[in-house]
């Protein structure tokens, strides 16, 4: 007989006759159905619940289905209605056979020994909370613990690979490595060559075990003070009553999360022992310098304890069937436990930091490629040549100035680099012979003429503005004392004010110097295409002056002397590229 046949026969009946039909059938139904908590469920889950009761009201024998025909008729709601209600009932009963004291479902609150089994949780984390205070908190000593457990666990293949993109591990330094792009280019492929091999390994216990550990301590930094205070509880010490309650609306959200947070871990198969490796790593890598945590350490015990915490929410999740306390309260029989933002994925982690210490391991490592390739250009070119040719701006000031204000006064070198230049060779071996070269010389172009005489006349003028510039940064002038100054302030202090305001007068000094840089380096770019031109090798076309030959410079060989100052010049400004890239 279908439905439709059903609920026919059932209307032919009077009122007396259904009474005495629905009584017959609650005795030997289902004593479930009275005293049935009611909630609202999500609308979602509530269309699905009553979707499946639907399907099972079709399924059902004659009998059971005369049996929820005449409680919904009765009770002014749907079948489906019913079927659900019974179903929240069984879990009901389910949570009373487990654990009668914990909830009153007629009150709907969780009762003081439900807030008891919590306490017994708290109690078990608040002992090792000062282990993860002192040893767990700092997320990038953690990461870098993680790192060392984790390359150790590599292949010989995966660490020959790794060492490979060690810069230090390069077969050669030859000039070819100076160049940036083709160094680059080297790092690039080593690394990819890694990582392209790492991720084709199988970590899967240990990335498992840190997802565990990960999951662990969002339990344990749960906020278990908060869900206590709902209970009127304020310490695990407090004496309960049944006055320690909670209404379920008050604490729904906080237990939803505490239940995800505990569901997300597989207690059948949360192997921490990795921890174990822990101690050592600290012992040889502090987290800190303190003498109290540098003294007590952190031992196996400790993790142990820390491990032990595992048990305790596993006692707790045995005695408290959260679940089913959601599912009822909820009136939600498809509620489950909300799957939380996945943990750390800790390969991408590992690249992120290995990648990030690569990157900066051959950038410094670039940079001493360069500052030894440049020791050795001063040294074979200029071997009297020092960086403290100035007498007031000096290295030791530059680099107080970047320790304390984290700024470059970059101009400093080639100031140097400058005056030596301008003292040890243009002054002894060029100026007289520009004087006379302006003096006996034939031009083809008057704008020639005019450059080099710029020439002549700057070199003096800017040598004057330098030695002014190096005396104003004296420690008895005022310039100098208000950068020292600033340095001493800077180096005292974290304020961002006084770092903004020093850094811009830093700055300012710095285009001081470089200013009057530039001013030489325009002077020397038309000396450099003056000797140029009179070369023996360039074009007729190149030539600035017609009787360069016939003029008399003191020198028995003219295109010896053009080609000493050629090379002279273009070693000047090589050197001259090399420290404005490494300083």
């Amino acid at each position: 007989m279908d439905n439709t046949e059903f609920e026919k026969l059932s209307r032919e009946l009077n009122l007396s006759e259904r009474q005495e039909l629905l009584s017959k059938i609650n005795k030997q139904g289902s004593e479930e159905v009275s005293d049935i908590y009611t909630p609202i469920s999500s609308k979602s889950n509530k269309e699905m619940q009553l979707k499946m009761a639907e399907n099972e009201y079709k399924t059902m024998a004659f009998f059971e289905k005369i049996r929820i025909f005449f409680q919904a008729m009765f009770s002014g709601e749907k079948k489906e209605e019913i079927i659900v209600k019974k179903k929240l009932n069984r879990i009901r009963k389910k949570i009373s056979d487990q654990n009668p004291t914990i909830v009153n479902f007629d009150k709907k609150f969780l009762t003081s020994q439900f807030v008891t089994h919590l306490m017994n949780l708290i109690r078990s984390i608040e002992q090792i909370q000062p282990i993860i205070t002192t040893y767990f908190s700092n997320e990038d000593y953690f990461n870098g613990f993680l790192r060392k457990v984790y390359e150790m666990e590599f292949s010989e293949g995966l660490k020959k690979l790794y060492n490979d993109c060690l810069p230090q591990n390069l077969k050669k330094e030859d000039t070819a490595i100076l160049d940036e792009n083709m160094y680059n280019r080297e790092k690039d492929k080593r690394i990819k060559k890694f990582f392209s091999s790492l991720d084709s390994e199988n970590f899967s216990t240990f990335i498992n075990d840190v997802q565990c550990y990960d999951k662990l301590m969002k339990l344990i930094n749960y906020n278990y003070r908060d869900l206590m205070f709902e209970f009127s509880v304020t310490s695990v010490d407090d004496n309960l009553t049944a006055k320690n309650y909670a209404l379920f609306k008050n604490v729904e959200n906080k237990l939803d999360y505490l239940n995800s947070l505990i569901n997300d871990i597989d207690f059948g198969n949360s192997s921490l022992m990795f921890l174990e490796e822990y101690p050592e790593y600290f012992r040889c890598k502090p987290i800190s310098e303190s003498m109290e945590v540098l003294k007590q350490g952190i031992s196996v015990s400790d993790i142990e304890r820390v491990l032990s915490v595992l048990d305790a929410v596993n006692i707790f999740r045995t005695k408290i069937p959260l679940t089913m306390i959601l599912q009822y309260f909820k009136g939600d029989m498809l509620y489950s436990p909300k799957q939380l933002p996945s943990a750390r994925n800790f390969p991408e982690v590992y690249k992120k930091i290995v990648r990030d210490n690569f990157d900066k391991m051959w950038e410094e490592h670039y940079m001493d490629v360069r500052r030894n390739y440049l020791r050795k250009l001063l040294s074979e070119l200029y071997p009297d040549f020092h960086f403290d040719v100035l007498q007031n701006y000096t290295v030791k000031m530059y680099t107080q100035a970047k320790q304390a204000l984290g700024v470059k006064m970059t101009s400093i070198f080639l100031l140097n680099l400058i005056l030596f230049f301008v003292t040890k060779f243009y002054k002894t071996q060029l100026e007289a012979i520009i004087n006379r070269i302006l003096i006996d010389g034939e031009w083809t172009s008057e704008q020639y003429k005019f450059h080099l005489s710029s020439v002549y006349h700057s070199m003096g003028l800017n040598v004057q503005k330098l030695t002014e510039f190096d005396n104003q940064m004296s420690t008895d002038n005022e310039f100098g004392k208000k950068l020292m100054f600033y340095i001493a302030k800077g180096s005292r202090t974290t304020d961002d004010n006084i770092k903004k305001t020093s850094a811009k007068y830093v700055e300012e000094i710095n285009n001081h110097g470089m200013s009057i840089t530039k001013d030489f380096m325009n002077s020397f770019n038309h000396l450099s295409a003056f000797f140029q031109s009179v070369s023996q090798y360039a074009n007729k076309s190149e030539k600035q002056i017609k009787n360069f030959d016939s003029i008399n410079i003191g020198v028995a060989n003219t295109n010896e002397f053009v080609e000493k100052m050629n090379k002279m010049m273009n070693d000047f400004f090589k050197v001259y590229k090399y420290i404005e890239n490494v300083y």
